[in-house]
């Protein structure tokens, strides 16, 4: 398990490793379960404050808590989406994908209900739904497709609050 300290020291090597005009900015800017996120500005541009020293498109770097990998988030998007994306998928830069997969279930999961969120929900019909949740009881891990990610999160939704464990795939 990395640390704080360790976490700043990895991200000042790769900074460093990146070019000498560069310096990590000492608090992180977010963290969380996932671990730390840095950014980090030219010298030139903490020394003086002018504009034209600033770096521009410096994605800031995440430090994932459990390994101490370096992973290079982005600057297209919000924070939040890359950290959220890096949570749900292992990727801040996935894109959530119509696909979910069932992995399991809680004793008193609503099979019947979760019969029918399939249903509604997916283009199966209620044999291929029953068989799913079947499949996912046997302890398999079926995976079924949405019309749109859109669905594929709700469903998602609704099937954890049915008892069952359910996660969306990227695409």
């Amino acid at each position: 398990m990395i640390t704080l300290d360790m976490a700043r020291a990895i991200a000042r090597h790769h900074v460093q490793s990146m070019g000498a005009n560069l310096t990590l900015l000492a608090k992180p800017i977010s963290w969380g379960d996932y671990g730390w996120v840095f950014s980090y500005q030219s010298k030139a541009f903490l020394k003086t404050g002018h504009p034209s020293d600033a770096l521009a498109g410096n994605a800031p770097l995440l430090i994932d808590r459990e390994q101490g990998h370096v992973i290079t988030l982005g600057t297209a998007e919000a924070l939040d989406v890359y950290l959220e994306n890096y949570v749900r998928f292992g990727d801040p830069h996935a894109v959530p994908g119509p696909s979910l997969e069932l992995s399991g279930w809680q004793a008193g999961a609503d099979k019947v209900a979760a019969t029918k969120a399939l249903k509604a929900h997916t283009q199966l019909g209620l044999k291929d739904a029953k068989a799913t949740i079947d499949m996912c009881l046997a302890g398999q891990k079926p995976v079924v497709s949405c019309a749109a990610p859109e669905t594929a999160e709700i469903l998602v939704g609704k099937l954890v609050d049915l008892g069952f464990s359910a996660r969306q795939l990227a695409q």
